[in-house]
């Protein structure tokens, strides 16, 4: 089959995949699973971090909450049909045996077997949800790279109208591998759509610095001279060079495709006001939130990754955001709770971990090595001051148990943290 017919027919699946959803008489129900902060004033609208298929999500938003057209801003940072496994970083850190060496975890997986009708159905349908939960005025960002971006753009002009078409902003930057083969690619691809022509935008400057860095002394040229030079303040152009989360970032939180929030604020402030809604429904690290949170929108963040759900709540938590999280009864989470001091408690099973280093303990005796020990459970407890903490005790179930946890046997096992 030819590319076009596959693209096509796979657009077509997609929207009857949207339009079966919003015809389901039962939408899948998201439980409330804890809250943290303040609970706000009654009816104010609550920022949100949702563990769960994103589709239903979206459509647990728009028939249960009556959310259609009350997103300002959508960002969406999709797989990219790589055919990649990404991973993240996280630290065993323990009292009695102290922080181990960076432990790869499994955090998403883009690989759709070559199948690409697989993918542009998968999107189809979501990007639909997110026009009908987008704002008259309001913009969605579609952020990609030279895998599928060619074609996810004729999507995007069919659902939102190549008229309703903004920008194609070019984020450079200098990480990642070369090839004798072809130019380094070194860019994504961000494509940006208006759900009409009446949408908000409010351009960001730049330096546009002198030919020779000297003045011009134009009529009417506000001109402005730093230790480089001369220059005046522009538009900002569509190419953006702004450098990936380096390993020596404060920002860095060990996922693998977290995006820098300097990037994040640019999309936020051109196209958000402070008190609007934004929403990021492949929401992996949660740097929209992040920087949301930092210049007074609301948010909801989305994502069926365990990991993400726990460095989200992790970040948030940090900055001791007000926010609710849920989940999806057929995420498997059980015994979540909210305590009076902002604590969540979370059991997320499935995760797989290898403990390349590592020791059990039992009643602060070492009793053996973990080596290569695949974990099949975590125990996440979430803290407004310093984030979650990962308690893991090798056995194929954990729970918390007053201040460790027991085993499949029952015996109580010290408490080994993983800072996510």
């Amino acid at each position: 089959m030819r590319v076009f017919e596959t693209v096509a027919e796979a657009f077509e699946s997609g929207k009857r995949c949207f339009d079966e959803m919003m015809a389901e008489p039962d939408i899948p129900v998201f439980t409330a699973g804890a809250e943290y902060g303040s609970s706000g004033c009654p009816g104010e609208f609550r920022s949100r971090i949702a563990f769960g298929d994103n589709l239903e999500y979206m459509a647990a938003l728009i028939r249960n909450e009556q959310m259609s057209g009350k997103v300002q801003l959508i960002y969406v940072d999709p797989p990219f049909f790589s055919s990649g496994k990404y991973q993240a970083s996280i630290r065993l850190d323990s009292e009695v045996l102290g922080k181990s060496e960076l432990i790869k975890a499994g955090a998403y997986d883009d690989c759709w077997g070559g199948d690409m009708s697989r993918y542009i159905e998968m999107l189809t349908s979501r990007l639909f949800m997110m026009k009908e939960l987008l704002a008259e005025n309001g913009c969605i960002w579609v952020h990609l790279d030279w895998h599928v971006v060619h074609y996810v753009k004729v999507i995007l002009d069919e659902i939102f109208g190549a008229d309703n078409f903004v920008n194609e902003i070019i984020w450079t930057y200098k990480s990642g591998g070369s090839s004798r083969r072809s130019f380094a690619k070194k860019h994504d691809t961000l494509l940006v759509y208006g759900k009409s022509r009446e949408y908000y935008f409010d351009p960001l400057k730049e330096k546009s610095y002198n030919r020779d860095y000297k003045p011009y002394r134009f009529r009417g040229v506000e001109e402005f001279c730093d230790e480089k030079g001369w220059y005046t303040m522009v538009n900002m152009k569509d190419v953006w060079n702004i450098d990936m989360v380096g390993r020596t970032s404060s920002e860095r939180n060990g996922y693998a495709t977290q995006k820098p929030e300097k990037l994040m604020e640019r999309i936020v402030e051109s196209c958000s006001r402070e008190g609007d809604i934004c929403a990021d429904f492949f929401a992996g690290s949660g740097t929209l939130g992040t920087v949301c949170d930092k210049l007074g929108r609301k948010w909801i963040m989305c994502d069926a990754g365990k990991l993400s759900a726990a460095c989200q709540i992790s970040r948030m938590g940090a900055q001791s955001s007000d926010f609710v999280f849920s989940y999806s009864d057929d995420t498997g989470l059980q015994g979540v709770g909210s305590a009076g001091n902002g604590e969540i408690e979370a059991v997320l099973e499935g995760v797989q971990v290898d403990l390349a280093v590592g020791q059990g303990v039992v009643g602060g005796d070492v009793v053996g090595e973990l080596h290569d020990l695949q974990v099949n459970a975590f125990f996440f407890q979430g803290f407004l001051s310093r984030g979650p903490q990962i308690f893991v005790d090798g056995a194929d179930h954990a729970q918390f148990h007053g201040g460790g946890l027991t085993g499949a046997g029952g015996g109580v096992v010290g408490c080994v943290g993983v800072g996510v």
